[in-house]
């Protein structure tokens, strides 16, 4: 078996390269940085192809793509172009070496009118983000019956920008704002290199999700950080995301049922956050007076 990542310098394909590394596992990766030390792959130069040595590839990972939301929904062009055409255009590529594909997709393919989702719903996104990467679904599917796609909720990669502010912030005693009506299903990074894993080494096709068993506000997930710090709940104040106008980007309930016995049964909300803030202490330089 040896695997690709494409995106291996993504958060997520370079927890997979490094998790898929310490098990022994002959893996190569790809990114569009030709400084990187991986091999160079830029999606929107077909050129660059030719560096994969693709003969000797059994298995693809694509953590590829233009993932920030915000973004793709102001350049909605720049991000057809990328996550559509490029990414099938790869797909393409691959499948003509019969490599069996791994997508890694996203909650947002759908909207905001399920709570709870099995792989057989049926798909309807509201922003950009979610449009394309369900196009690229539906393209993968109609070429590889032999295919897997993976659709997972918020991934908590080991730094997250809004919340290690938020830890920061009331290490310091300083209030911070949470949304009380828009919520999360977080699933920790290693749970999702597992879940890869064990997609591959089982031979799987078709379509699993991946989520936390249940959603949480970021009002709750923000005080359970409160409680984990030893600090007030005082400190959070809870705002609704309609009083400020904030766009509807879809499934903020979403978590998904259904996942099947070849995943990592999924974990509560809460113990995902405890986890990401131990990974958060330990990353505190000495003297912090959070480091245990």
């Amino acid at each position: 078996m040896h695997i690709l990542i494409i995106g291996a310098d993504s958060s997520i394909g370079s927890f997979c390269f490094n998790y898929f590394k310490s098990r022994g596992i002959e893996c190569l990766g790809t990114s569009r940085r030709a400084s990187s030390g991986y091999i160079y792959l830029d999606l929107l130069q077909p050129s660059s192809f030719q560096n994969i040595p693709l003969n000797l590839i059994t298995h693809a990972v694509v953590c590829a793509g233009l993932p920030n939301v915000a973004y793709c929904q102001q350049h909605a062009s720049q991000s057809y172009q990328v996550n559509v055409r490029a990414i099938c255009d790869l797909f393409s590529q691959l499948t003509d070496y019969a490599i069996h594909i791994l997508f890694l997709s996203t909650s947002l393919v759908f909207s905001d009118s399920q709570p709870c989702l099995s792989p057989l719903a049926k798909p309807m996104p509201i922003c950009v983000y979610g449009q394309h990467k369900h196009h690229a679904e539906r393209y993968l599917l109609s070429i590889s019956s032999k295919s897997c796609i993976l659709r997972m909720t918020k991934v908590l990669a080991l730094s997250n920008v809004l919340f290690d502010s938020w830890l920061a912030d009331l290490s310091l005693g300083r209030p911070i704002i949470a949304f009380e009506d828009k919520y999360i299903s977080p699933v920790s990074i290693d749970h999702v290199a597992q879940s890869v894993l064990s997609l591959i080494q089982s031979g799987s096709s078709g379509i699993f999700h991946l989520s936390s068993s249940y959603p949480i506000t970021y009002y709750q997930l923000a005080c359970h950080l409160c409680h984990l710090l030893g600090v007030s709940v005082e400190l959070v104040r809870p705002v609704r995301a309609t009083s400020l106008h904030i766009p509807n980007s879809g499934s903020p309930h979403l978590c998904f049922t259904n996942t099947g016995y070849l995943l990592p049964l999924p974990g509560a909300p809460l113990e995902v956050i405890s986890k990401y803030f131990i990974s958060w202490v330990s990353s505190l330089p000495h003297g912090h007076p959070n480091k245990i």
